[in-house]
């Protein structure tokens, strides 16, 4: 596919924007993203991704609008819902994590040791010099993802870190935050759990995808030593019920 631009990438995917309207019949989709696996790999992980967005969707859990294995020319790709065309900027903290600023990674290749990925989206690289003040709905946000993944154990779903991007404002520092799943690599079907553990499991994992962000995209002060530690203290609540 042509009109594709190279964005970011991760552990599995390298992640790109096709520029325009891509047509799989019978539908239209405008800027997707586009991902492609890193390595050579059989059709099942595409095929994860577009089945465990489908279950998940249709409970009704904030996610993509679309999430499509689709071949062209050859080449596997799974065309997804870019959730940045507009004044909300959605990052994930998974991307992060490794993310080595520039001039140390200039360093480490001076000193001759290379191999270091410093390709995150300008979302990201945005959200990261931009950081939030204020989460003005933080009981609010908190209590709708305890809520969503325990229905999504409930519907033997297990989550995780990863698949959690956090959404806000790009002109505002106090922000209402928004979240969606939108990365289903780590996600899976799981009936061999016990229901309330499962629960218990999706809730540690959401307040620990909400307390990443946190520590990665607000600045340091009152109010996020107060978020943070609040989040240490009910993870430490569920941990102790496993």
């Amino acid at each position: 596919m042509d009109n594709m631009k190279f964005i970011a990438n991760g552990g599995h995917w390298n992640v790109y924007k096709f520029d325009g309207i891509l047509c799989i019949h019978p539908n239209e989709y405008k800027n997707p993203i586009i991902k492609r696996c890193i390595r050579p790999t059989k059709d099942d992980m595409y095929i994860h991704s577009q089945d465990i967005h489908k279950q998940i969707r249709s409970i009704g859990i904030p996610t993509i609008e679309y999430c499509i294995f689709h071949i062209c020319d050859n080449e596997k790709n799974l065309v997804c819902e870019n959730l940045n065309e507009g004044d909300i900027f959605y990052v994930s903290p998974n991307t992060i994590r490794g993310y080595i600023p520039t001039e140390k990674v200039e360093l480490l290749q001076a000193i001759g040791i290379e191999n270091h990925s410093n390709k995150i989206s300008e979302e990201e690289e945005y959200c990261l010099q931009n950081q939030i003040k204020q989460i003005n709905n933080y009981k609010i946000i908190l209590d709708r993802i305890k809520k969503d993944v325990t229905t999504l154990a409930k519907n033997h779903i297990s989550i995780c870190e990863d698949a959690f991007f956090f959404g806000r404002n790009k002109m505002q520092t106090d922000v209402d935050l928004l979240y969606k799943l939108a990365d289903f690599d780590n996600v899976c079907i799981n009936t061999d759990v016990e229901s309330k553990d499962l629960m218990n499991s999706n809730i540690i994992v959401g307040i620990s995808a909400l307390w990443e962000y946190i520590h990665f995209f607000m600045k340091e002060g009152e109010k996020k030593s107060e978020y943070l530690q609040h989040l240490q203290n009910l993870l430490k609540l569920h941990q102790n019920k496993q």
